[in-house]
Order: structure tokens, then sequence, then C-alpha cells
């Protein structure tokens, strides 16, 4: 499923694709590369990219970084991985998403080229769904932000009117009469 969200931040209009992803496992190279066709396909219609979702490939390993709050794949060898990874690399994503599911493994994944992510724990009350896929409290913190006015106008539909009555209507008034009329009134 994808949302295209368009707002204004220090006057500058962003549009942010965001993509919510279930790839039912076994996946298939097939169905994956379909997935990541369609992804390049909207990345060139938006300034940023944010994917969320179950990849169900539980057998990449992610690595934290010391100096960064994404996370880089290893032990990726077979075709899913690396038709996943150079995805993620040619289209200059990163994968934020740090917290194991019960098995110690990724299977939800947040995909994005934004830097300004961060993936956490939700509170206790909101965490009790699925132990295979914990619940995830994604902020994409931006500066200011000021929304863009809503360009709201009124359409109307001339080709649906009824423009036999009309006429019909204007045929049956008394011109001369309400002339005279409005003529008299303003004497």
């Amino acid at each position: 499923m994808w949302i295209v969200l368009k707002f204004n931040n220090y006057h500058i209009t962003k549009t942010i694709g965001l993509c919510v992803v279930y790839l039912p496992p076994p996946v298939k190279l097939e169905n994956l590369n379909k997935f990541l066709d369609s992804v390049d396909n909207v990345t060139n219609h938006v300034d940023d990219l944010v994917v969320i979702g179950d990849f169900n490939m539980g057998f990449i390993e992610w690595s934290a970084s010391d100096k960064y709050s994404y996370m880089t794949p290893c032990n990726y060898s077979n075709a899913l991985g690396y038709s996943l990874v150079d995805f993620i690399t040619i289209n200059n994503l990163y994968q934020y998403n740090c917290i194991n599911n019960c098995d110690g493994k990724l299977l939800d994944l947040v995909l994005s080229n934004l830097t300004n992510i961060i993936v956490r724990k939700p509170p206790e009350i909101l965490n009790k769904l699925d132990s295979y896929h914990p619940s995830l409290l994604i902020s994409i913190e931006y500066g200011h932000i000021s929304f863009l006015r809503s360009n709201s106008r009124i359409d109307y539909r001339y080709f649906k009117a009824d423009y036999k009555t009309i006429v019909e209507k204007i045929k049956n008034i008394d011109w001369l009469h309400n002339f005279l009329y409005a003529k008299m009134s303003m004497q």
C-alpha cells in the first residue's frame, strides 16, 4: 500500500512516498523483484521514500554502526539477499530497524533515504501484538513544518444540466411584464 504525503518545510514543498509491505514466506525472488520494481517506479515521483514492512528475510543479519543510526546488512549470500541489498544500495536507502524479534531476527525492515528516522520500542501498553513482529514506534523528525494551504474550488458540472427544461422555463417567462414591472419600480 502506498501513501504520498506532501508538505511544506521552510517554504520548500516535499513529497514523501510511504509504503507498507508484506512479503509472505517463503519469499520468492520473482515476488521480491516485482515489489522492488514497483518501488523503483514510485521513487521517480517523490522526493523521499519510506518503506516499512515484513520482508520475511530473517537470514539477513544486520549490524549496527557506531557512527550512524542505520543498520548495515551482512551474511546475505543468496539471490534474495543480493537482490534486496543491491536495491537498497542503488537507491541510497538505509535500514533503520534494530529491534529483533523473539528469535533474534529482523523480519520487519524500515528502509528510507531520509537520515532523520528514529525507530524505538513503543510503550509496553502498545507492544503486546506478536513476538515475531515486535511493534515499532517510527519517528521522522523535521524542524519547522508549515502546512500547505488547501486549494478548494467549486467545480460546476454544466454538462449535467437539463438544458431542455431550462429552455422551456425561459420560454414561459413573460419578459415584457417583468421588464416593465422592474422599470416602474425603479422610478
